[in-house]
């Protein structure tokens, strides 16, 4: 099943004193506990905030569900950092639970097939416009105590998408203000002549 390597009994306490509505939410709380344990610390989820999608799309993952896991994401709002979640909860998964090794292996399969379709998508979106696709990349997250996308794939160990679809955020990141591919002579000849001549040229050069 789906919840292989991960003890019911601790996920979903039963408690005879209370009532059934009591009940209901106790092991809501504990699913909810059950994702920050397998995405981190940085994972911010409560159950119904974000909709009842996000909650199946959530459960449809944890159970391995890929034909709903599929049908929910194509309705998500963001489905490339929809994507990077599904792969990084495999990826943990497999981290930090002692599991089956055909379990492990089919857990890391469907992490590399949800990477590469969010691969797919940035690929398609920065096609149509590279700004677009930049700006929805670097966009805080509410999920992940404002982190980004590209936060959230170094967090997931997602290596192809960091490779592919990751360059020119780091580039921004790292020239800060600087335009980095308006640049006449090109980001990189631009950065050096300013260094060597100690900013002097940085206004005539610098768009």
């Amino acid at each position: 099943s789906g919840l292989e390597g991960v003890s019911l009994k601790r996920m979903l306490k039963k408690d005879k004193g209370v009532g059934q509505r009591q009940k209901e939410n106790m092991q809501v709380k504990d699913l909810e506990r059950l994702y920050k344990f397998i995405l981190g610390e940085n994972f911010w989820y409560e159950t119904s905030a974000l909709g009842c999608e996000m909650d199946l799309f959530l459960w449809s993952l944890l159970m391995r569900r890929k034909a709903m896991v599929k049908m929910l994401w194509a309705r998500m709002a963001v489905p490339v950092r929809s994507l990077l979640l599904a792969s990084t909860m495999y990826r943990n998964w497999v981290a930090i639970m002692d599991l089956k090794a055909h379990f492990r292996e089919a857990l890391l399969e469907d992490a590399a097939e949800y990477e590469q379709m969010a691969v797919d998508v940035q690929m398609l979106l920065m096609r149509a416009d590279s700004n677009i696709a930049q700006e929805t990349l670097e966009r805080p997250s509410r999920l992940w105590k404002g982190q980004t996308g590209v936060d959230l794939a170094v967090l997931g160990n997602n290596t192809v998408f960091i490779e592919k679809c990751c360059g020119e955020a780091f580039d921004c990141r790292w020239t800060g203000d600087i335009h980095a591919y308006d640049q006449r002579l090109g980001l990189y000849p631009t950065v050096l002549v300013c260094i060597l001549s100690f900013g002097l040229l940085a206004p005539d050069l610098i768009v």
